[in-house]
């Protein structure tokens, strides 16, 4: 993926701050999954961002548009004063030195299609209603990238379940979205096995899990009624 670098970033950057993401919608109802949006081709936000990019494939591209459209679902909910405010916060800080657009497609292009784009958005949302600081969101982003995502689906699953104890991996462990159990109270007098021998989440874990992974339902637009189609 070659992009036109100054304008690719104008443009999601104006994205980001501005654009009326309900449009991705299109009217449509997108329950049913936590993992991926449903993509539209020929939505015009999605449009004016690809045409600067030169893809070696039409699959690449479709797979950009999707993760795009997955990503800018996870925070259609934000009012646009808001994402602008805390967008606009973090570009002008150099401690990150890179603006947040750069990020996020950065991110995009090396993150398969397949849920993790989504994730990686409601992450962000939490960023634009001041819940968590970006570097907490960038520690989220790069667990996303490098755990695999049908071990993350598991893991969802357990918690919806209650299950008695949550799928774990060595990989969940090591990367830190777990914890394991506490085994250092065994010989306590108080000892309890089913309070202390559980897999638990951590805080970035629960950010992920409980947050990025959120099943949330996107309301249609009454019948009869056409949707906004107002970009900015």
């Amino acid at each position: 993926m070659k992009p036109n670098k100054n304008s690719l970033e104008d443009t999601f950057s104006d994205v980001l701050k501005k654009a009326n993401l309900s449009t991705l919608r299109k009217g449509v109802d997108l329950s049913g999954t936590f993992a991926d949006a449903v993509f539209f081709a020929g939505n015009p936000i999605i449009s004016g961002i690809i045409g600067f990019i030169d893809f070696r494939s039409s699959f690449q591209k479709y797979n950009m548009e999707r993760k795009l459209t997955s990503f800018l679902l996870g925070i259609e909910h934000i009012p646009l004063k808001q994402r602008e405010k805390i967008i606009t916060k973090i570009n002008s800080s150099k401690k990150y030195q890179i603006s947040i657009g750069e990020r996020i497609l950065e991110l995009l292009d090396s993150i398969e299609a397949e849920g993790k784009p989504a994730i990686s958005g409601r992450i962000f949302a939490k960023v634009c209603s001041g819940e968590i600081d970006f570097e907490m969101c960038l520690r989220a982003w790069y667990l996303v990238k490098y755990n695999f995502y049908f071990d993350l689906v598991k893991l969802k699953d357990s918690t919806i379940n209650n299950d008695s104890d949550l799928y774990h991996t060595d990989a969940l462990l090591i990367s830190g979205i777990i914890n394991a159990p506490d085994y250092s109270k065994i010989l306590d007098e108080d000892y309890n096995k089913k309070e202390h021998l559980k897999y638990t989440l951590t805080e970035i874990g629960d950010l992920i899990i409980n947050h990025g992974m959120s099943i949330g339902k996107v309301q249609p637009f009454e019948k009869g009624k056409a949707p906004n189609t107002k970009i900015f």
